[in-house]
């Protein structure tokens, strides 16, 4: 995979087709459809979020997993 982007490069390849095959387009906590979902591209985690425009479940998850490092 080539990209400009340092976030997607850090994502392995299993992880890219486990977001393919998952194919879910809501957020992970309050199951809102969008738009402007997030995905986590942390190892092992890919949870979804919605943005601010929602409940912002993804600046949530954010500030909780960055505390854990």
């Amino acid at each position: 995979m080539t990209t400009k982007c340092r976030h997607i490069e850090k994502v392995e390849p299993s992880s890219i087709r486990l977001i393919l095959e998952k194919s879910v387009n809501k957020c992970s906590i309050c199951e809102n459809g969008g738009p402007n979902l997030w995905l986590c591209l942390e190892a092992n985690c890919l949870q979804i979020g919605c943005s601010e425009a929602h409940k912002d479940h993804s600046t949530m998850h954010f500030q909780v997993t960055r505390n854990k490092k």
